[in-house]
């Protein structure tokens, strides 16, 4: 490891040959260290789907965590967004089981 690098503090576990991983140790209310983010990016990369289990995110962490994947564009249902987070927008299920 170069002196530069930080270590990984995660672990990624694949959740099948196909498809998908779980993401385990990351505590997506804080910030996550430059290490973590570039093994998650790589993660998403291999596997294609992330499951990281386990925490509500507010809308502000939601966004933070977002951008470690690029930068989000404005949701286009201008009545759903977030308000200062034009980003992210609240979906509410409209349907009724009779």
């Amino acid at each position: 490891m170069r002196e530069t690098e930080m270590p990984v503090t995660i672990g990624i576990d694949a959740l099948s040959d196909a498809l998908g991983a779980e993401v385990v140790g990351l505590d997506l209310t804080r910030p996550a260290e430059e290490s973590d983010v570039a093994a998650i990016k790589a993660a998403f990369l291999e596997h294609q789907l992330l499951c990281i289990r386990g925490t509500q995110l507010e809308s502000d962490a939601f966004a933070r965590v977002a951008r470690y994947f690029g930068e989000p564009q404005a949701q286009l249902k201008r009545d759903q967004r977030v308000e200062g987070l034009p980003e992210v927008s609240i979906l509410d299920s409209t349907y009724k089981s009779p």
